[in-house]
């Protein structure tokens, strides 16, 4: 497995090389892990949903990326210190089923935060979709995602299943900035239960890798700007007007 850590990456380059290692991943002879936040800090949607959801010039106004990513799932606010990740996989690489490699990646987050002392509660009686979530990833957990012992929300996850390869993407907010989500939200808003991981992206991203060299071997390389580049022929697919 590649990892990467992506440290304060631009929005749309990040996006768009998850579509670039989409094409490309059943050719290569290993999972690719990115581990990431965002600077500008952004308001990330799912491939399928609806931006009509979010009032996008206040948005901006507000210093924020609008853009969409290659998964599903509900709208996500990313900052600089949030910390995010893309698992891209190829089917050939795990026996299982989508919903058992959903359920065994959360696990290794879950390994993950449990190392860094974090307390973890009990998700896996809560709803098996979005429907609660008044479009926003965080505004509840959903089944299999985790939360601290006060039943709150601390990661979401979002899974694509393609023919011959797998993409998941999650997020563990460290700071209690991607609840201005809701400030951005039309039409009604439910109660947020969710809440932050009191460390540092790099305490996170560091034993979230911890976690992954459990189950995979692992080798940590970043991304050159050479393989960046190609990302800018499909930057137009995840811009938000």
């Amino acid at each position: 497995m590649r990892v990467s850590l992506e440290y304060r990456q631009e929005p749309l380059n990040y996006v768009a090389y998850d579509h670039i290692l989409q094409r490309h991943i059943v050719d290569l002879d290993h999972a690719v892990l990115r581990i990431h936040s965002m600077l500008p800090a952004s308001v990330i949607c799912g491939v399928t949903q609806g931006h009509q959801y979010m009032k996008a010039d206040e948005i901006r106004k507000a210093g924020y990326a609008l853009i969409k990513r290659n998964t599903g799932g509900l709208a996500v606010l990313c900052t600089e210190e949030d910390v995010g990740h893309t698992l891209h996989l190829q089917r050939s690489c795990y026996n299982g089923n989508a919903r058992q490699l959903y359920f065994f990646i959360t696990e290794i987050i879950k390994d993950a935060l449990l190392d860094l002392g974090v307390k973890i509660g009990d998700s896996a009686h809560g709803p098996s979709g979005p429907a609660v979530c008044n479009e926003q990833c965080f505004n509840a957990a959903m089944r299999a995602e985790i939360v601290n012992d006060r039943n709150e929300k601390i990661y979401g996850a979002a899974f694509r299943s393609l023919t011959d390869r797998y993409i998941f993407q999650g997020m563990v907010p460290t700071s209690d900035e991607y609840k201005r989500l809701e400030d951005f939200q039309t039409g009604s808003k439910e109660p947020i239960q969710a809440s932050h991981v009191d460390r540092t992206w790099h305490e996170v991203a560091e034993a979230i890798v911890i976690s992954f060299s459990r189950h995979f071997d692992v080798n940590r390389q970043d991304f050159t700007s050479i393989e960046l580049r190609e990302c800018d022929s499909v930057k137009y697919i995840y811009r938000i007007p």
